[in-house]
């Protein structure tokens, strides 16, 4: 009788011990992983190659993290993040400005005599220039990162203020004003700007001019949606992402086994980062692209709130 009372209690352990195993767990080759990236991501802000993040943001945001699964966790999310500093996105302003403006305008017989001279055109403004530089406002903080944008496009482009308008301004654009360029620093999942382009009725513009939505990063996802919904818009992303940089993504053979480490199962790292997050008072999903992408001025919102979330959170990075 006393074996077979027994007999729940060692199920029961037994479980326990099952769920143990299966658990979220730092494996045994990456035991160093967090000192190693925690280093190297120390040089990066000392070198100045990762800018807006200040070494006491770092070690107040290493601070959420109180076990060793939350540190190796913290070593990922550091390791597949995709930050673009200031000279980054300058980079990729000189880009849109540069390189795919002059062919996009090429294609509407908007043509310059060199890059030089489109360039100079840019930063002189003018009422009679052909183009505007439209702010993209939208999400829960209207105008905000857009509004952010605008000001870099003077600031790293040297494009010229008075050729930076918001929506509102369009209908009283003359017939002179060929082409809209839209710059925007993440496209998502499209939905963002499909309800900006409707509230703003961008599709009555079509027969008047071009209009160029030029994001600093683009969702494949978001990228078919736009072609769907506004066929109309032409979309010249600088950067482009897709399923393969999703921080819970799964191997593709094994769907169930988390590609990072090709350890640990996809359930358990997401049950963990719950937890965490739970602890944290914080969201652990966001916008559902579940990404790790950032920018010196601003965090898209398809970032995982682990590294942007503020109060009681400590975060890395400013939303």
């Amino acid at each position: 009788m006393a074996g077979r009372a027994r007999r729940p209690e060692f199920h029961r352990l037994a479980n326990d011990c099952i769920q143990l195993l299966m658990a979220f767990h730092v494996p045994a080759a990456d035991e160093g992983l967090f000192e190693e990236v925690e280093s190297r991501f120390r040089l990066l802000l000392a070198k100045h190659i990762v800018t807006g993040i200040t070494e006491f943001q770092f070690n107040k945001w290493l601070t959420n993290f109180l076990t060793d699964e939350d540190r190796y966790l913290a070593a990922r999310l550091l390791e597949n993040l995709t930050f673009r500093s200031q000279e980054m996105v300058g980079s990729a302003i000189a880009h849109i400005l540069q390189c795919i403006l002059p062919a996009e305008l090429r294609r509407v017989g908007l043509r310059f005599p060199s890059i030089e001279d489109f360039m100079q055109a840019v930063s002189a403004g003018g009422a009679h220039h052909p183009v505007r530089f439209v702010e993209v406002e939208g999400g829960n903080q209207p105008g905000k990162s857009g509004a952010v944008l605008m000001r870099e496009l003077h600031r790293l482009g040297n494009v010229h203020n008075g050729l930076l308008i918001k929506a509102q301004d369009i209908k009283g654009l003359t017939g002179s004003v060929k082409a809209l360029v839209f710059v925007d620093d993440m496209l998502g999942t499209g939905t963002q700007f499909i309800a900006f382009a409707k509230a703003n009725h961008l599709a009555d513009e079509t027969g008047k001019r071009k209009l160029i939505y030029c994001p600093l990063a683009a969702y494949s996802d978001g990228l078919k949606n736009l072609a769907n919904e506004c066929p109309w818009l032409v979309v010249c992303p600088v950067e482009v992402f897709g399923p393969k940089h999703r921080f819970f993504r799964g191997e593709d053979a094994r769907p169930e086994v988390w590609s990072i480490d090709r350890v640990n199962l996809v359930a358990e790292v997401r049950a963990h980062m719950e937890m965490m997050c739970k602890r944290g008072g914080i969201s652990s999903s966001g916008y559902g692209l579940e990404l790790l992408i950032g920018f010196h001025h601003a965090t898209p919102n398809n970032t995982l709130p682990v590294m942007y979330a503020k109060t009681p959170w400590n975060h890395l990075l400013v939303r």
